[in-house]
């Protein structure tokens, strides 16, 4: 499940 936090993290970071 840590793997699909970090790709959750990524996106807001993109997003930002």
């Amino acid at each position: 499940m840590l793997v699909l936090t970090r790709k959750v993290n990524e996106s807001i970071n993109i997003g930002d």
